[in-house]
């Protein structure tokens, strides 16, 4: 048995199936794929299914038929999106340069 819930994240607002005895782990991954937001950053809450945060090992729904329809949970936490840079946007630090490139760099500052 399953039941559909909302998920709020900020602004957004997504679907999600909850399944009977469904680990608290198997919702966060379920929620990584929707949203990007690592396991270890999601703080996910529901005043009405369990108290405080969940944890990876709560269970989830032993009852899901008490469970109502479209039942609102909240997520708490910042995506996951780096973005690389190339070599010449990226700093570079002095430990990092050759001493050409370093005294390039002190002639440059000069004048």
């Amino acid at each position: 048995m399953s039941k559909p819930i909302i998920l709020k994240w900020g602004k957004q607002s997504l679907s999600l199936t909850i399944h009977r005895g469904m680990p608290g782990s198997d919702l966060k991954h379920q929620i990584y794929a929707l949203t990007n937001v690592p396991p270890t950053r999601q703080k996910i809450l529901c005043p009405k299914l369990w108290k405080g945060a969940l944890k990876d090992t709560d269970v989830i729904a032993t009852d899901v038929d008490s469970i109502p329809n479209n039942t609102k949970i909240t997520l708490i936490g910042t995506a996951d999106t780096l973005v690389e840079k190339s070599m010449e946007e990226r700093p570079r630090f002095v430990e990092d340069m050759t001493d050409e490139e370093i005294w390039k760099l002190k002639q440059n500052s000069r004048g």
